[in-house]
């Protein structure tokens, strides 16, 4: 009989206030789909507490909680909004840096094109496998100074080309 009393009067507060809620949240928030989401989640939550609820004060208390519901919505959407553009900017500063990366290493690699061998694998072992003068010149079967040497003549080389490139590209 309770239960009874209780649907009647929540189907009595829907009839009256859905129409009126939902152009209060269409003038906060200004998407239908989202208002009617508002709408019956605030009925929702009332249909949970309509024992508790004064009627006389229903309209206020319906009114708040779709202001809040609606500013919360707001809020969430900024914050996405944000996330997304601070991911977009930072996907593009990587791609940026990649891009850089890229040409970086292909200069690297025309550089090293000028070289000729031994130097060419001397400059490698040494700057791109982080090899010791020992270990270079073990493997190579050459003295240390004849190492040390040749990277010496190969990094000359190497900064004459690349100044060569700069000044002919501007």
């Amino acid at each position: 009989m309770i239960q009874l009393f209780h649907n009647k009067r929540f189907e009595r507060i829907y009839k009256a206030y859905y129409m009126r809620l939902y152009c209060y949240a269409m003038g906060i928030v200004g998407d239908p789909d989202i208002c009617r989401d508002l709408v019956n989640e605030v009925f929702t939550r009332l249909w949970v507490k309509i024992a508790d609820i004064d009627e006389n004060r229903i309209y206020s208390y319906l009114a708040r909680a779709i202001y809040h519901g609606a500013v919360d919505h707001l809020r969430n959407e900024v914050k996405q909004r944000e996330y997304r553009d601070d991911y977009l900017k930072s996907a593009s500063e990587a791609d940026t840096d990649y891009s850089e990366e890229l040409e970086k290493d292909k200069m690297i690699y025309r550089l090293l094109a000028g070289l000729k061998p031994p130097a060419d694998k001397i400059v490698e072992l040494k700057y791109f496998n982080g090899m010791k003068y020992e270990e270079i010149a073990t493997e190579l079967n050459m003295s240390i100074n004849t190492v040390k040497k040749h990277l010496v003549k190969s990094l000359k080389k190497l900064r004459e080309i690349s100044f060569r490139e700069k000044h002919t590209r501007n």
